[in-house]
């Protein structure tokens, strides 16, 4: 017991203590901040200066003014999204060549011309610098869809807000209703569930590529053959692997960390980004994230020992990447299904995929944010999983064991077999 306990205080100080982990640790959650904000604080301030838009009207009926009035209207509603629309009724072919000027010059952001036959279902036309803005696009479409469908009204004799308020869409809203597991699923965000599904993938992979490294390092040093001789193989793997894990669970705490505090400071969030109490319904439930360091923790073990298995078994880093893509595939099929998983959480498919060690690591997070699942269900595919971390463990051991004494060749599978009779 004593060389397993220094074999893992070694791995996880070896980890611990390098740069390369404290700067991962700390840049993930600022990495992870800046692809939800910077979007959003981007938006605000192109939308803060406001769009300087030319509506250029070519309609007998001049719905250029009934355009250009509901962006005016809208701007001075929505402050997030200010519009400096100005109306020119002179023919778009006089003017044409002299607003596209103006847009080189950024004396304006685009013109919007309105055809002739925009009534009777011609188009309108926006010229602009940039015209991939959807939210911009969608405001000017919005808008003369509106304007166009007034004068129709008028032309047929019908009052425009006695239709409007006949044909007014019903909003649909979701309840869930509750059942012995819960009101919702442990984990109670979607969005939660979907990144901690790839922070999961993420995670996974790369601590279990560590170990295959560190396993080859001392394979191709011949460093295997020094410490075998005062340390059992089975005792050097599991050290091995636990210290990495043990060093990926105090990475995976710290980042759970980082969403507790910003959790906490939602409100200042919210209203930092201009839209207070948006963040209210987000809800944060400390047993989803337990529940979710299990599966974390069982699914590092499970693909460690896999990878140290490979890295035993083949000769060099280059040797063991033709065996790496089978290892990823059963990582990869939760994220392929992830679309059918939340659809039907409680379907064959999901709940198979919830149920096999190699899936169910990724599988239990999307389905628990999706819908409550039984406590039944939930200690079962931790059991079983937890069984196949001893089972593949066991095997790996018994590859290990041999794998790392047998330097200069990769072994085939008729010999990886034999040892498992054998060893």
């Amino acid at each position: 017991m004593r060389e397993l306990r220094i074999v893992m205080a070694r791995e996880f100080r070896e980890r611990v203590r390098s740069r390369a982990f404290f700067v991962s640790t700390l840049l993930l959650p600022i990495f992870a901040a800046g692809i939800l904000l910077v979007p959003i604080l981007l938006e605000r301030a192109t939308a803060a200066d406001g769009y300087r838009i030319a509506v250029v009207d070519g309609t007998a009926a001049g719905l250029g003014s009934r355009v250009t009035a509901e962006l005016i209207r809208e701007a001075a509603v929505d402050s997030e999204a200010s519009i400096d629309a100005r109306y020119l009724s002179t023919p778009a072919d006089l003017v044409q060549d002299s607003l596209i000027g103006a847009v080189r010059s950024e004396d304006l952001d685009g013109f919007l011309v309105l055809g002739a036959d925009l009534v009777d279902g011609g188009p309108a036309v926006y010229h602009g610098r940039v015209v991939t803005n959807v939210a911009l696009v969608g405001r000017l479409e919005r808008s003369v869809s509106e304007a166009v469908q007034a004068e129709r009204l008028d032309r047929a004799s019908l009052d425009p807000a006695t239709v409007a308020a006949l044909l007014r869409a019903t909003r649909l809203q979701t309840a869930q209703i509750p059942t012995d597991d819960g009101e919702a699923g442990t984990m109670s965000s979607m969005a939660l569930a979907y990144i901690a599904t790839f922070v999961l993938y993420f995670f996974i992979l790369l601590y279990g590529a560590q170990v295959m490294q560190s396993v080859h390092e001392e394979k191709g040093g011949r460093i295997a053959e020094v410490l075998m001789s005062s340390v059992s193989a089975p005792q050097l793997l599991a050290g091995k692997v636990v210290g990495v894990g043990g060093a990926a669970l105090v990475q995976l705490i710290v980042w759970i960390g980082f969403v507790v505090v910003a959790f906490t400071q939602r409100d200042r969030v919210a209203t930092a980004l201009g839209n207070p109490g948006a963040l209210d319904a987000v809800r944060f439930d400390f047993q989803g994230i337990f529940l979710l360091l299990l599966f974390a923790l069982l699914g590092f073990l499970l693909y460690a020992s896999l990878y140290a298995a490979v890295g035993a078994a083949t000769r060099d880093m280059q040797d063991a990447q033709q065996f790496v893509w089978i290892l990823v595939m059963p990582l990869i099929i939760p994220l392929i299904l992830q679309v059918q998983i939340i659809s039907d959480p409680q379907g064959m498919l999901a709940t198979v995929v919830g149920w096999i060690p190699l899936t169910a690591p990724l599988a239990m997070p999307l389905r628990m944010g999706a819908t409550a699942i039984s406590a039944f269900e939930i200690a079962g595919s931790l059991l079983v999983l937890a069984m196949a971390v001893v089972a593949t463990s066991w095997l790996a051991g018994k590859i290990y064991r041999i794998g790392m004494l047998s330097t200069g060749r990769r072994a085939s599978l008729a010999e990886i077999w034999k040892w498992l009779r054998t060893a």
